[in-house]
């Protein structure tokens, strides 16, 4: 397991953040997932919890990705995933999981499937960063 660090810029704070390779992987994962759904589907996908707070510049611990995502881009995900060798299903319908390049897997938590009730509803809007949607930090802190 690689002890390496990374310093990026501290968006919600101003301050640069050090990332472990853990906490990069998880970013990783939901660049990948977000590269895969595609920009016609940026109203139906954002990056919550705490792979959220990494992306504004926290250094939060997490060893999982939280992407509330509707039906429709989640089925799109699923139908190109399974065509990429860095994306593994549980065959017995469990999560999502994500080999990263720090040799990490990644657990991918979708939430929203059912496009009701859930996160992207409550979201007052997205910002991107690093190119992938992200939720806002006011929304995090009203919703955690």
């Amino acid at each position: 397991m690689s002890s390496q660090s990374t310093t990026i810029p501290g968006l919600a704070h101003n301050q640069p953040t050090t990332l472990l390779p853990i906490q990069l992987a998880v970013m990783e994962a939901a660049r990948a997932v977000w590269d895969l759904v595609g920009e016609e589907h940026i109203n139906n996908f954002a990056v919550v919890g705490g792979a959220a707070l990494l992306f504004h510049g926290s250094d939060t611990r997490t060893e999982d990705t939280d992407l509330a995502i509707t039906r429709e881009a989640f089925d799109k995900f699923c139908q190109l995933a399974r065509n990429d060798p860095r994306f593994t299903e549980d065959p017995y319908w469990g999560p999502w999981r994500y080999h990263a390049s720090f040799d990490f897997d990644v657990l991918i938590d979708f939430l929203d499937k059912s496009g009701v009730q859930g996160w992207l509803p409550e979201l007052t809007g997205c910002c991107l960063i690093q190119g992938v949607p992200i939720a806002m930090l006011t929304d995090l802190a009203l919703l955690k």
